[in-house]
């Protein structure tokens, strides 16, 4: 019958073969998990694995202080108008001067958003009586924000129709304070017919579509 000073006997806990302590250096065969001495030995000549990748730091981004007003990256911007504290990004320096129009009758970048800080302010809105009869679920502002998030989209649709942004015609029918136009102009689309008109008065009639 063997005694409990018998050699002992452990798995390793990388290639599962069981071995004396000689398979083993001391300090390894002392642990719960050993490995043995083969296994550690192709670990130390096993070449390094590649880097852990480093975490990817949040991208910056600045205020442009155009028409836009969005939080844009660096690429978004000139390198020194990046460097600015009151930065304005390619498209709307881009589209200020061929949006300053004298006698066209279009307004200016600058006037547009103006009158869109005074529609948010509340500074302009109308309280003349309506000339025909509205339904107040038709009377729900669409905010400037909005369009910021739609400008890509019509940006791409101007580009598919050979047109500039500018001349991208643009048909809003529901009128309520009159402020989409305004916050269309101010992201650079000035071609919008945004009238206080019946809009189902001229469905009827067959002449909905917006003037040339």
């Amino acid at each position: 019958m063997a005694g409990d000073d018998g050699p002992r006997i452990k798995a390793c806990t990388v290639c599962a073969v069981s071995s004396g302590a000689d398979g083993y250096s001391n300090r390894q065969f002392r642990k719960s998990d050993p490995v043995c001495n083969t296994c550690a030995l192709e670990r130390a000549d096993a070449p390094p694995g590649p880097p852990l990748p480093k975490a990817a730091k949040a991208a910056k981004t600045k205020l442009c202080t155009g028409a836009c007003a969005l939080a844009l990256a660096e690429t978004s911007f000139t390198k020194r108008q990046w460097k600015q504290g009151t930065p304005r990004c390619m498209r709307c320096s881009a589209a200020a001067p061929s949006a300053a129009q004298s006698g066209t009758g279009k307004p200016t970048l600058a006037a547009a958003a103006a009158a869109a800080t005074a529609v948010a302010l509340g500074d302009n809105v109308s309280e003349e009586p309506w000339p025909f009869e509205v339904d107040p679920l038709d009377q729900c502002e669409t905010p400037l924000l909005a369009y910021q998030h739609l400008a890509p989209v019509l940006h791409q649709l101007a580009k598919a129709l050979g047109k500039a942004v500018r001349d991208l015609r643009i048909y809003d029918p529901y009128y309520c304070t009159g402020a989409s136009a305004d916050h269309l102009n101010a992201c650079g689309f000035l071609s919008v017919h945004h009238a206080r008109e019946d809009f189902y008065e001229k469905v009827a009639s067959a002449t909905s579509s917006p003037p040339t």
